[in-house]
């Protein structure tokens, strides 16, 4: 998913509680419909226009670069 700032997410957030349809939500802002779906349930979990979930994947070995 391409990056999407907290001001798109803000605006996306309150057209959907204002009971805008998503595909119209989709059209203004120039995102695809599927994408505005994903980021009103994602702040209805968290509540925050910046929560990003936890990345997946084995963690890094090395915690700092070793000169």
């Amino acid at each position: 998913m391409v990056y999407t700032s907290p001001t798109k997410v803000a605006r996306i957030v309150t057209f959907a509680k204002q009971g805008i349809p998503r595909s119209d939500i989709a059209e203004k802002l120039g995102v695809h419909r599927t994408t505005v779906g994903r980021i009103v349930d994602r702040f209805e979990e968290s509540g925050d226009f910046y929560y990003m979930r936890p990345k997946t994947g084995r963690p890094c070995v090395l915690e700092e670069r070793e000169t």
